[in-house]
């Protein structure tokens, strides 16, 4: 028996794409939850983050990333503070993108998958080829 086949006659069946159809809403549903619930709550952290970075800037004259904490004197522990805060939220905010991205992405495959097989009888091919059961 092919590949195909043993695809076709596992998708063919409800035992089949229902799992599939499942995992893709979890996964899409996965997504949004964590688009809804932690994106406010990286809004706020960049807000804070900026607003330090910003204020360390202004004293130095010169971009958080070229600053030696070591020269501020009495700002030093903010800017290093700010520093911190800048690498650990860029880093985040890859990881919350990256998260989202790829469980979006997987969610829709399987639906896509999951409805194909949800099709497959509709169209013709069912689990097993006629004469074989």
């Amino acid at each position: 028996m092919s590949l195909f086949s043993r695809v076709r006659l596992f998708l063919g069946t409800s035992e089949g794409y229902n799992p599939i159809l499942r995992a893709g809403y979890i996964l899409i549903a996965a997504s949004l939850l964590a688009l809804s619930q932690l994106g406010p709550e990286m809004v706020k952290l960049e807000n804070e983050s900026y607003k330090i970075k910003y204020e360390i800037e202004y004293a130095a004259k010169k971009p958080i990333e070229a600053i030696e904490c070591g020269t501020m004197g009495t700002n030093e522990p903010l800017c290093r503070l700010a520093q911190h805060q800048i690498k650990t939220l860029r880093l985040s905010l890859e990881l919350w993108a990256k998260f989202i991205r790829w469980s979006a992405n997987l969610g829709i495959t399987l639906l896509a998958v999951g409805l194909l097989g949800w099709l497959m009888p509709l169209l013709g091919y069912s689990g097993a080829k006629r004469g074989e059961a």
